[in-house]
C-alpha cells in the first residue's frame, strides 16, 4: 500500500503542480471496491458533445430544423 506522502509526490509529478499544494489539496487512494460500485451506478456517459450541441442549435436556429424533421419522408 502505498503512503499518502508516496501519493503526493507521484501527483505532483503528474500535474506539475507543487508538493505544497498537493499536500494542501489532500489526494489519497480510494478503495477498489468504492471505485467499482460507482462506476455501476452511473447508466450513461457523463459528457456532452459541444459540436452535436452547437450543430443541433444551428440547425434550429437557422433552418428551423430538429433531428426528427431531417429525415421525415
Amino acid at each position: 500500500m502505498m503512503r499518502i506522502r508516496d501519493i503526493h509526490r507521484a501527483v505532483a509529478a503528474a500535474t506539475g503542480e507543487s508538493l505544497a499544494d498537493i499536500e494542501r489539496l489532500g489526494f489519497q487512494l480510494e478503495s477498489p471496491t468504492l471505485a467499482v460500485d460507482r462506476l455501476e451506478e452511473v447508466d450513461s456517459p457523463q459528457l456532452i458533445d459541444w459540436d452535436q450541441v452547437e450543430s443541433d442549435r444551428f440547425q434550429q436556429a437557422y433552418w428551423g430544423l430538429t433531428d426528427d424533421s431531417l429525415y421525415a419522408a
